[in-house]
């Protein structure tokens, strides 16, 4: 995924946050990423669930034997809950609307044009309700 990044924009990001699934230990140690900052659970974390904040009252940490625990205490920490946060505030949401509130959960035609033909509809229509109710907010106002 970071070479693909790497193509369209012509450099590498600085950092990147990802999902459960993308954590694997030989990923994260190769050559390639290592000017890249990564921040990716190795356990899968539940919405709802807020996370512990640090303890900052216990002594220092013993250096971590595993890349999971180390990436576990860099997700814990303040910078990287604030970094991690902004995940899920920038894109999910709107997955969340469109399945939630207005009920699309699958597609209802087959073939992956077709099927990126009703993303695009369902993408424009979530756009033009956003700008309906910003416009309706702002009349009433």
């Amino acid at each position: 995924m970071l070479e693909k990044v790497e193509q369209n924009l012509g450099r590498k990001p600085e950092t990147v946050t990802a999902d459960a699934g993308y954590f694997s230990e030989a990923a994260l140690s190769d050559e390639k990423v290592k000017t890249v900052d990564l921040l990716i659970p190795p356990d899968r974390q539940k919405h709802s669930t807020p996370t512990e904040p640090p303890d900052t009252t216990a002594a220092p940490a013993v250096p971590a034997e595993t890349l999971a625990a180390q990436m576990r205490a860099r997700l814990r920490g303040p910078e990287g809950k604030a970094t991690y946060k902004l995940r899920k505030q920038i894109v999910e949401p709107v997955f969340g609307q469109i399945e939630g509130a207005r009920g699309i959960r699958a597609f209802l035609l087959r073939g992956f044009v077709k099927v990126q033909a009703e993303w695009k509809l369902i993408c424009a229509t979530h756009n033009l309700l956003k700008l309906f109710r910003a416009n309706l907010r702002q009349q009433t106002a």
